[in-house]
């Protein structure tokens, strides 16, 4: 009796949703008839000219698919021609076209390298299937977009290997954020496609993550369906009852026993990148968590998916400074993100810098005037400072931007001076006028969970 390839597959799902989940406003893209008019010319470049990416196969990596060297080497079909055809596809709702724009098949052989086995046959045909499902990540992403969230592209770079281009999702009412860097390659037919997708939470690409949950997945199998396992793959499955019970440990809030698990572990498997994601989650309310963030940061010096995780818990233990330092290096790497200003303009007002704070927080709206969570700390501004002309600018223009429930603004005890003015009034008018019937259910006050917790 094998082990169930559904199994499998509930893991790959619930990675895909691990890409998406951040840690730390929403902008959703108005795309014009041109870009419209590129997306059909793109679906009909791939069906035409794209056949030789397509039927890549789950064999070997196929030899079409090569690493770019620079930007403008392959014009017309250029990476801005990608990074277009990705916001279209997202904004259209459009998985097919998403899923052309990657090559899945490429992901698959790299997350099996040195697998073999039926039941590894069935696990890259169940996953390329799954691409395609309402769980992908593609789907995923779709409907983070739908729902009020956003995904936008930031920008094109050159990495060690590849060009890359690096797209930012804020989750639905601005419950957090996240990075994905899209590994782009070339065919035979010098189009652009992804051969993987690097996510900053994780620290690793999709690729390296499937594998990790494929391996914990056979480590459940029975003799039938035995897989030889060598290095980190054999020991990770050696330990997986430990890890699980690690996972447990943190999910009820035990941390002690949380450490008391990592001990068990080998060193191989606690430098482990979803391992090391659990350290820190494990010592993030500990006076040793500033230690433990440095030396995964020692081991690995390219990666930012510690400073991601070391934003949240600096600014719960009111170490602003650090965490203005993690936020700096995740900025550096993306390349600059208004999103970042924001969150870092809040950090200085923790600290009581006013006049920075403000500054950083009205520039990062000048740059990009999609950030819900900019727009709610400009509210605070002028309910502070008590400018009922513009409280109630703030309010009308996040009301068109932005898919938010406003609750009864009597309700909330810093808006007590601009429900006395007659500002407010004309609010209450405008918005008898202009309420939806339905509307997501996003917090009048601007501020999520996380943001409650470091403002």
């Amino acid at each position: 009796m094998r082990p169930s390839i559904h199994l499998f597959m509930l893991r790959v799902t619930t990675l895909f949703l691990i890409a998406l989940l951040p840690t730390i406003s929403f902008a959703q893209s108005r795309l014009s008839q041109e870009l419209q008019q590129k997306l059909r010319t793109r679906k009909a470049i791939s069906e035409s000219q794209d056949k030789d990416a397509k039927k890549a196969t789950t064999k070997s990596l196929s030899p079409a698919i090569e690493p770019l060297d620079k930007a403008d080497e392959i014009k017309p079909h250029t990476p801005q021609t990608f990074t277009q055809a990705v916001n279209i596809a997202i904004v259209s709702k459009d998985l097919t076209a998403f899923n052309e724009l990657v090559s899945w098949p490429t992901i698959a052989v790299r997350a099996t390298k040195s697998l073999n086995g039926k039941v590894i046959d069935q696990f890259k045909a169940d996953f390329l299937t799954e691409v395609k499902s309402s769980n992908s990540l593609g789907a995923q992403i779709i409907a983070t977009v739908n729902n009020g969230g956003s995904y936008e592209f930031l920008e094109l770079k050159k990495s060690s290997s590849t060009i890359v281009a690096i797209f930012r999702m804020i989750l639905p009412g601005g419950r957090g954020v996240n990075y994905h860097e899209y590994q782009l390659a070339k065919t035979k037919t010098k189009n652009v496609i992804a051969s993987d997708i690097y996510v900053y939470l994780t620290g690793e690409t999709l690729s390296q993550s499937i594998r990790r949950n494929l391996i914990t997945g056979l480590a459940e199998k029975d003799e039938d369906s035995k897989v030889d396992l060598a290095g980190i793959d054999k020991q990770i499955a050696d330990n997986v009852s430990v890890i699980k019970d690690l996972t447990k440990a943190l999910s009820e809030e035990k941390p002690e026993r949380a450490r008391s698990l990592l001990l068990k572990l080998p060193p191989e498997v606690r430098a482990d990148k979803a391992i090391q994601t659990l350290t820190l989650n494990t010592y993030k309310r500990s006076a040793a968590f500033e230690t433990v963030v440095e030396q995964i940061r020692k081991a690995n010096p390219d990666d930012v998916f510690m400073e991601m995780l070391a934003i949240d818990a600096f600014a719960s233990q009111k170490k602003y400074d650090e965490a203005i330092d993690a936020i700096d290096t995740v900025s550096a790497r993306v390349g600059g993100d208004p999103y970042l200003m924001v969150l870092k303009g809040r950090m200085e007002l923790k600290k009581g810098n006013e006049k920075s704070g403000r500054k950083l927080i009205t520039d990062a709206i000048n740059a990009d005037d999609n950030l819900l969570n900019g727009y709610w700390n400009l509210v605070s501004f002028s309910l502070t400072d008590k400018k009922h002309e513009e409280t109630l600018r703030l309010l009308k223009t996040i009301d068109k931007k932005f898919k938010v429930n406003f609750r009864d603004l009597n309700e909330i005890p810093s808006y007590k001076n601009f429900v006395k003015s007659d500002e407010f009034a004309e609010w209450s008018k405008y918005r008898a006028a202009n309420t939806a019937p339905t509307e997501p259910k996003n917090d009048v006050s601007g501020k999520s969970s996380r943001e409650k917790e470091i403002r």
